[in-house]
């Protein structure tokens, strides 16, 4: 499993253990605030306080900010199935940022769309439109508008709906979405503007009236399709004037490991049959360390569809790599039978469930 982590505080990159994972970790930026009508940009980054808001929307990619993936090879393209989505609830409660426009209405009725495109035409916006990916699973009957208490989570679950990592840009929208809060009636998708917390603001330089986002997800001056959108024009979602801003939000996918690709490098090749010999020495110790479920193994190794990962599917995946045209690479290469000299006790066959 796989987060795609955006909180409004300190961020930081974090490579975990899996080959296969990588996650933006960050502090919490989430502090409860008391009082109405809250400034538009909080300027105290000191205290750690989120900016509280009420947004429409969240533009995406699973390649921002992110190095962690392509170091574990994971390229532009690969498939990515989302499970869930989180925003945090703000204690906004006015219409205005000047706390002016009367008491924002309570959200009800509340699911998360995915789009592949941020600015589609809202007055025909269905279940039916092609530009929705998905809609989340569950639907969050109220969400409060209180200034009483914020920070917690606004969570939207989704049934491994697929995505296509990639990296986010401004020119070539290819790999961009968005996540749009809406009610659904009767089909027709009607985006809700939601208390959350999005980014803290800066004055800088101090005095001069110019302020930007104290850290950003993706490009502040470029990457408008990586911002959080909180009004609508007309008929389409629009997102602040450079600099842009984010929300905090928290993205959990999953990526199928590469079949035969034992050192995760985003490669099959020779190195691969001494990694996957390794990996049967110990495979438990492998599928742990690595953070695979049964089915992840399954998808790297059983090259016999036996629903076992053994020394017989090392054969598998040197076939695979000379069919491949690395054959010539393979002369070193020890038999499969040697394999039996690295067994120790049943650790070399993990049996697997069918799903």
């Amino acid at each position: 499993m796989t987060q795609l982590l955006w909180r409004a505080s300190i961020v930081v990159l974090v490579v975990v253990a899996s080959a296969w994972e990588s996650s933006a970790m960050a502090a919490s930026g989430a502090s409860s605030l008391s009082g109405t009508g809250q400034p538009a940009f909080p300027t105290d980054p000191g205290a750690g306080l989120g900016n509280w808001n009420a947004i429409y929307a969240q533009g995406f990619s699973l390649g921002t900010n992110d190095s962690g993936f392509g170091a574990a090879g994971v390229t532009p393209g690969s498939a990515a199935s989302l499970t869930q989505f989180q925003f945090f609830r703000s204690g906004r409660t006015s219409v205005n940022d000047d706390g002016t426009g009367g008491t924002l209405p309570t959200p009800t009725n509340v699911q998360l769309a995915i789009v592949n495109n941020f600015f589609l035409d809202l007055s025909t916006f269905t279940t039916s439109s092609p530009e929705l990916v998905a809609l989340s699973s569950n639907t969050i009957a109220t969400i409060p508008v209180s200034n009483l208490s914020s920070g917690e989570p606004l969570t939207f679950t989704f049934d491994n709906v697929p995505l296509t990592y990639g990296p986010s840009s401004a020119l070539n929208n290819a790999y961009d979405y968005a996540a749009i809060f809406v009610n659904n009636n009767g089909g027709t998708l009607t985006p809700v503007r939601v208390p959350a917390i999005i980014v803290n603001y800066v004055e800088n330089p101090p005095g001069s009236g110019t302020y930007v986002p104290l850290h950003d997800y993706g490009n502040p001056t470029v990457d408008y399709r990586n911002a959080v959108s909180n009004y609508i024009n007309g008929s389409y979602l629009a997102t602040f004037n450079g600099y842009y801003a984010d929300a905090d939000f928290i993205a959990n996918f999953s990526f199928t490991p590469l079949k035969g690709d034992f050192d995760g490098n985003g490669v099959v090749d020779v190195s691969d049959v001494q990694a996957m010999m390794n990996a049967l020495s110990n495979l438990s110790g492998f599928q742990s360390a690595n953070s695979l479920t049964a089915d992840d193994l399954k998808a790297l190794g059983d090259f016999d569809d036996d629903k076992m990962v053994t020394n017989a599917d090392l054969q598998g995946l040197i076939v695979s790599i000379a069919n491949a045209g690395g054959s010539s690479s393979l002369a070193a290469v020890p038999e499969p039978m040697s394999m039996a000299l690295l067994a120790i006790g049943g650790s070399m066959v993990l049996w697997l469930r069918k799903k």
